[in-house]
């Protein structure tokens, strides 16, 4: 769990800077620069609005909410196991007391 959640912050931090990076090229002072250098950060800009995202196997995005997503799903799957295993047990008990 511990090697998800590496993985799923840092890809977080990967798509929060990378919003920050249109954030922080609209506050400079691109209106003072030369019209080659606006129209460079104009085409930067346009790709800055898709974000970028990490993905695993092409399937899913590592972010907190797919860690969040992960969490859950594992917590069902050991509550499902768990109740299995401690009705499991119980049937055993009561069967070797009928011996």
């Amino acid at each position: 769990m511990t090697q998800v959640f590496i993985f799923c912050w840092c890809g977080q931090l990967l798509t929060y800077q990378s919003h920050e990076l249109l954030r922080s090229s609209y506050i400079g002072n691109w209106y003072e620069s030369k019209p080659k250098s606006r129209k460079l950060l104009l085409i930067f800009s346009e790709r800055c609005k898709r974000p970028t995202v990490v993905k695993a196997a092409k399937f899913f995005s590592l972010s907190l909410s797919t860690l969040i997503i992960i969490l859950k799903s594992s917590y069902s799957y050991f509550a499902v196991l768990r109740s299995v295993y401690i009705k499991k047990i119980d049937c055993d008990s009561t069967c070797l007391c009928n011996f």
